[in-house]
């Protein structure tokens, strides 16, 4: 296995081995081809093509929608964790077989963040999440600028609400359409 940082002489070490063995294996082909092995010395490469693929090439995570709103026996709330695809438009909850639709859960879920008490910083984190990213420094210019008010402190510092970001976002955000 190769070490996550080789030193720059095991990382030439290795670049020169990588070329040597796609050079005989290119001058080998029909020798390989003509051996009885030559399907085991295909899956093998082929099994290492895949890996090296699956390392670089990661797939997308699902994204997190919250927990399950669906109303189950005695009145509870499900509240299992949703996660979907990302391109996804409805997902289906493990637990209880509720389907619901992607666009509703987060449209809950920001009537839930929008007056959650969060520093700049876990505001542009909320943003990020739900795909309307805001640099934190145009937080931080909105909250100089006195367009984004505190609404209220915690552990003696301010904090703000997601839902004024949100505004404050689509506003400038249409701005810029129009002003095209």
């Amino acid at each position: 296995m190769v070490p996550n940082n080789p030193q720059p002489e095991r990382k030439a070490l290795i670049t020169e081995c990588t070329i040597d063995i796609a050079l005989w294996l290119a001058d080998n082909t029909a020798t390989i081809a003509r051996d009885e092995t030559a399907g085991d010395c295909y899956r093998d490469i082929k099994t290492i093509i895949d890996t090296i693929e699956r390392v670089i090439n990661r797939p997308i995570p699902d994204r997190f929608l919250g927990p399950c709103p669906a109303t189950i026996e005695n009145e509870h709330r499900c509240g299992h964790a949703l996660t979907a695809p990302r391109d996804a438009n409805e997902v289906t909850c493990r637990a209880c077989k509720t389907v619901h639709n992607i666009d509703e859960i987060t449209q809950r879920l920001w009537s839930e963040v929008n007056e959650w008490l969060l520093t700049p910083q876990e505001i542009h984190m909320v943003m990020e999440y739900f795909g309307e990213p805001v640099p934190a420094s145009t937080i931080r210019r909105w909250k100089h600028e006195g367009r984004l008010q505190v609404r209220g402190w915690r552990d003696g510092k301010p904090r703000y609400w997601a839902g004024d970001v949100r505004s404050l976002r689509n506003t400038g955000h249409l701005k810029r359409m129009t002003a095209v």
